[in-house]
């Protein structure tokens, strides 16, 4: 079995259409080869990348179990490709975890969404965003990288500065003793 992600997370790659049929001719050699396609994250991504299901070259919805579900989707009112509704802000890296989303942009901001009961944004509270608020920055240090775990972020600035916000149980948030 040949298992396939793409669009994949974290880092939000997408095989291209081209690269797709060169790995489709290498599955027809082989007839009993059969491909899992896990495609839970279609609806995110971003253009000008698009996806394609693997299922929908030819000869492959006989041997292609497509994965998807329907936690994974797009803005309510956006088109699918089209970037998270922060316009006019160029994004860097989008982190999805299994309840929330992190993204730093070029500029070193940060931005959170989804569910955040844990206080998993860093903005303060424990209010769920449908749509991605902008972290407020400490001592106007820029984010370079971000990362999200089941209920926390954790986020490293352009100074060496570790960031961390929600969920503290089992110390996940490196907050050991508090």
């Amino acid at each position: 079995m040949l298992i396939l992600c793409s669009p994949s997370n974290p880092t939000g790659s997408v095989y291209p259409k081209k690269l797709l049929e060169e790995i489709a001719k290498t599955v027809a050699k082989h007839p009993s080869l059969l491909v899992l396609s896990d495609e839970i994250y279609e609806h995110i991504v971003y253009a000008p990348a698009t996806h394609t299901s693997f299922a929908s070259l030819p000869g492959l919805w006989e041997r292609t179990l497509t994965v998807n579900g329907f936690s994974k989707i797009a803005y309510k009112g956006e088109k699918a490709n089209s970037p998270p509704p922060t316009k006019g802000v160029s994004i860097k890296l989008v982190v999805v975890a299994a309840e929330h989303t992190a993204a730093v942009t070029e500029d070193g901001e940060l931005y959170g969404w989804g569910w955040g009961r844990y206080g998993n944004f860093g903005l303060g509270d424990r209010n769920d965003r449908l749509v991605p608020e902008k972290v407020s920055l400490v001592n106007g240090d820029k984010m370079i990288m971000v990362a999200c775990g089941w209920r926390h972020t954790i986020s490293v600035s352009s100074s060496g500065g570790l960031y961390t916000y929600g969920w503290i149980k089992y110390w996940s948030t490196g907050t050991w003793g508090l």
